[in-house]
């Protein structure tokens, strides 16, 4: 009687890149929302100081509490197609929505203006957050062999810094192509005052610059989905061991790529920060303290991980 043996499950090369380019349609959107949410709920939502930094806290607050439910449920997830992809395809049309509906201004008075930017990005938070953790979850079920799941993780950690680039790129190209006479104007005026043309047509610049980004991120989903094979979906558990989630935490942090990672992802992100911020357009209005609060905010998050791995 012959014993029979699981050959390693490869994972080809055009799987990985179809896998990877969500991280990047995803990136992309999350570092748009960052370094120019802000700007966009001051300057062309109009709202004030003070609201906009209680909802990018709220929304901040309901990601973080959303990741562990998310996993939670997740792993609890059992049907016919796996535990993933449900996930996926259920969040990809509700986020593409939500990610519009941020960049869009209603023609609501002040108080109902601040209450659909509330919920709408609180809602978009959480969903988001949703589609991250179930598409990072997707590398336990598409292979068993460890190799293949680092290899894989590689490929997505090139496309996440790919994507902060990228979309930031096009982000700010759309933008500033329809929004040149407002801040000419802007710079050349001596009151507040600002052309509601001038603000329409900024306006309709983030809109497109939202449809793009939500084009690339159905058709990244597609390929992910379409494209790639989840293998079993007991995958995770026939190569995981049991033990505390504290362990497990500083299994991770202990883990030496994993720091330097971490410290790629700090400097990477100081250096995008820095550069925007140098821009004189945004230093020249009060109203720019919330984006300079919200970036140091940011690096003390990672200054703090930072501080927290090389102490294990």
């Amino acid at each position: 009687m012959h014993m029979t043996t699981k050959e390693p499950q490869t994972v080809s090369f055009c799987q990985k890149l179809m896998y990877a380019s969500v991280s990047f349609s995803v990136d992309a959107i999350v570092n748009i929302v960052a370094m120019y949410g802000n700007v966009f709920l001051l300057e062309v939502a109009q709202l004030p100081p003070l609201q906009t930094s209680g909802i990018i806290f709220s929304s901040m607050v309901c990601m973080i509490m959303t990741s562990p439910v998310a996993g939670y449920l997740i792993d609890r997830t059992d049907t016919r197609w796996g535990k993933v992809k449900p996930w996926l395809w259920c969040t990809l049309p509700t986020q593409i929505v939500l990610y519009f509906m941020r960049w869009y201004v209603p023609n609501f008075s002040d108080n109902w203006r601040f209450a659909y930017y509330f919920l709408v990005w609180t809602s978009a938070e959480i969903v988001q957050c949703s589609y991250s953790v179930a598409n990072k979850c997707k590398v336990m079920y598409m292979t068993t062999d460890t190799k293949e799941r680092d290899s894989i993780t590689a490929y997505r950690s090139g496309a996440q810094l790919l994507g902060l680039v990228v979309g930031v790129a096009y982000h700010g190209q759309i933008v500033a192509a329809y929004g040149q006479e407002l801040h000419s104007e802007c710079s050349t005026s001596s009151n507040s005052t600002v052309d509601p043309n001038s603000l329409q047509k900024q306006r309709e610049g983030y809109l497109i610059s939202a449809g793009v980004a939500g084009c690339l991120l159905l058709v990244t989903t597609c390929a992910s989905l379409l494209g790639t094979t989840d293998r079993l979906s007991s995958a995770a558990d026939e190569t995981t061991e049991k033990q505390p989630i504290f362990e497990s935490v500083l299994d991770i942090l202990s883990h030496r790529p994993f720091r330097y990672l971490q410290c790629i992802d700090l400097f990477l992100w100081m250096a995008v920060f820095v550069s925007i911020l140098i821009d004189i357009r945004l230093l020249q209005s009060l109203e720019s303290i919330c984006t300079l609060c919200h970036c140091a905010l940011f690096c003390f998050e990672h200054a703090f991980i930072f501080c927290v791995i090389f102490q294990l």
